[in-house]
């Protein structure tokens, strides 16, 4: 069986509190995972629905060797207020992120002396967003935040686009045209750093695919732009931000078989 890395009782250095170099808390947390996605959902420039990402941090075979448990807590590195649950009422502390971002979290248990163990964690929550816009003749823009929530992290490394745009096929033979459009990227200075323009024939549909490589915080933009034609369109963006794989190793419990 795999033994929990996160005892501080045995291992010298690695967890301490302000008053002692050995904590009689042996601080033994269980997580299945420290990364997640964010997911949202636009339509014609109203978002219609978010789903945030749940981490789950089991404290329930943390023990010290000064007495009872008094309570367990959970930084979670974004901005939000620490979270802190009695022992005597729960083992286990569930956090929904709902923000992008490398974040520098912390664990901690309290004993009945008031005694403190706790550790450091970094969780990564990546976003993914799905923009769609129907039978535009002026399409919107859709702004991309790549600021994390929080104050000395790290920003993400990637925005990663997948985008389609289509001009629907009309309903009378021969009465459709070629609409030619172009993607433009730009960061949050304004300038440019990423373009495409294709003809779209009535009927056709175009992709534009696209890693955006050294983002720097602040609000992107991702336009599209008809140049030429008559027709209207219809465009689907998924659009990624993506943080480097610093997340800490996650620490599932080990049941027996």
């Amino acid at each position: 069986m795999f033994v929990s890395l996160f005892m501080i009782a045995t291992m010298a250095g690695c967890l301490t509190n302000e008053e002692s170099n050995a904590s009689p808390i042996s601080l033994v947390v269980y997580f299945d995972s420290t990364s997640g996605t964010l997911y949202e959902n636009w339509t014609n420039g109203q978002q219609i629905s978010q789903t945030g990402v749940e981490l789950t941090f089991d404290f329930a075979r943390t023990t010290s060797t000064n007495g009872e448990m008094q309570s367990f807590s959970f930084y979670p590195g974004d901005g939000s207020a620490e979270i802190e649950v009695l022992a005597s009422d729960s083992a286990s502390i569930t956090y929904e992120y709902q923000t992008h971002g490398l974040f520098l979290g912390k664990l901690s248990a309290t004993d009945e002396g008031e005694n403190l163990a706790e550790m450091d964690i970094t969780i990564r929550i990546d976003s993914f967003t799905h923009w769609i816009e129907q039978n535009s003749d002026e399409p919107e823009t859709m702004s991309i935040y790549t600021i994390p929530d929080c104050e000395e992290c790290e920003g993400p490394t990637l925005i990663a686009i997948d985008s389609q745009v289509s001009n629907p096929e009309s309903l009378f033979p021969g009465t459709g045209s070629t609409t030619t459009i172009t993607w433009k990227l730009n960061n949050p200075d304004g300038v440019t750093t990423a373009s495409k323009t294709e003809p779209v024939a009535d009927g056709q549909t175009k992709l534009w695919e696209h890693d955006q490589l050294g983002v720097t915080s602040g609000m992107w933009t991702l336009d599209v732009i008809i140049d030429t034609g008559e027709d209207n369109i219809n465009i689907a963006h998924d659009v990624s931000i993506r943080y480097e794989e610093k997340e800490s190793e996650p620490n599932p419990i080990d049941l027996p078989q």
